[in-house]
Order: C-alpha cells, then sequence, then structure tokens
C-alpha cells in the first residue's frame, strides 16, 4: 500500500534542496520544477490553497536566480 505523502509548504520548499544535493542541480532549477508541478495542480488559481506558497516560491525563485547569477559573476563563469 502506498503512503500518503503530506506536502505542507517546508516541505515543498526542501524538496528542490534535497534534489540539488542529490543530483547537482542548480536550486533555481529544481524551484522552477515544484513551480511548475504546482501550476499543473492549479495552484496558480486564486483560490486554490497553494496559491500563497506558489507566489513564496517565486519570490524564492527570484532571490536564488540572482545569488546564483552574483555567484556565476565572481567566478567568471558563463553560463549562459
Amino acid at each position: 500500500m502506498k503512503k500518503s505523502v503530506d506536502f505542507t509548504p517546508i516541505s515543498v520548499i526542501l524538496i528542490p534542496m534535497t534534489i540539488e544535493n542529490q543530483y547537482g542541480l542548480r536550486l533555481s532549477l529544481c524551484i522552477e520544477e515544484v513551480m511548475n508541478r504546482l501550476e499543473r495542480s492549479g495552484a496558480c488559481e486564486e483560490d486554490n490553497p497553494w496559491n500563497e506558497t506558489f507566489a513564496s516560491l517565486s519570490v524564492l525563485l527570484s532571490i536564488v536566480q540572482k545569488e546564483e547569477d552574483d555567484e556565476e559573476c565572481e567566478e567568471g563563469h558563463d553560463y549562459y
């Protein structure tokens, strides 16, 4: 029997961090993937209980992307 997983807002945020650590992906890409999954489940709709989580992840994504860009500039890497 499969166990049901309760995704609380903090677990949604921790999922990308786990993915990043296990697979070496950039955190921003992981957050985007979680946001895509939430969006497909209707989290963008105003009356959806995940709407606030989606909005929070959007803000977190912009912060993480800026930090990643700053780190790349400091290291002299250009991935674009």
